[in-house]
């Protein structure tokens, strides 16, 4: 049997804590950024809804990719773009600049004809795409950035979305919320804790919020019966 990672060892420690929820326990901010969670995020399957993996883009991988160790579905690449709602277009017959309205062509498509508004040339122009980035720390998107499938670890908290990229992150969200003393990171920059919102950080929602943990964590139990 392998060695359990530093964040599954924490985790059976403070069960122990969580249960008796002592007010003096202290969780003490590793000044840890969500950069530092983001290498593996488990999102819903887009074929049979079981929790699934999305590898992100590092310097050994390019190229996102999503695996299913359930229905074994696999995809790899850029998939989920959207075009720009609106790009300049300079007219290669008459110079004239004109909009091009990008906003309903089909997702992936590389050129499009377009007819100058001057002088009726059928211009043939590259279309612009961006990646798919309203991501975050907090939203109510609460989906990956790359296929745009939400994520595995989501559900509503008194009209918000409370989320986690995988389970270290939702470990580490749950040690916060648990401590009755808290003590913040020294460093230069915020981390993921001190970004997260208020409701997170209120003690008066700490007993329901824990209780939302538990039936986020119970979902993965589930999954793997």
């Amino acid at each position: 049997m392998g060695a359990m990672r530093p964040h599954e060892r924490r985790h059976q420690t403070f069960s122990a804590i969580k249960k008796k929820m002592k007010s003096d326990y202290t969780y003490k901010d590793k000044g840890n950024t969500k950069w530092y969670y983001i290498s593996k995020i488990n999102v819903v399957c887009p074929k049979c809804s079981n929790k699934s993996t999305l590898n992100t883009p590092n310097q050994n991988q390019r190229e996102p990719e999503i695996k299913c160790s359930k229905c074994y579905y696999s995809k790899k690449g850029y998939e989920y773009l959207v075009s720009s709602k609106v790009q300049k277009i300079v007219c290669e017959n008459c110079d004239s600049i004109f909009d091009l309205e990008t906003k309903n062509l089909p997702k992936r498509v590389k050129k499009a004809n377009c007819k100058c508004p001057d002088c009726n040339h059928q211009n043939q122009v590259e279309v612009k795409f961006d990646l798919y980035k309203k991501g975050g720390m907090y939203n109510q998107q609460a989906k990956d950035q790359y296929f745009g499938l939400d994520f595995w670890y989501k559900t509503n908290f008194k009209n918000n979305c409370f989320w986690a990229y995988n389970l270290e992150h939702l470990n580490e969200i749950e040690e916060y919320v648990t401590a009755g003393v808290r003590k913040r990171h020294l460093g230069e920059y915020q981390s993921m804790i001190e970004k997260l919102p208020k409701w997170i950080s209120s003690k008066k929602n700490r007993e329901e919020l824990l209780k939302t943990i538990d039936k986020l964590k119970k979902k993965t139990a589930e999954n793997k019966a």
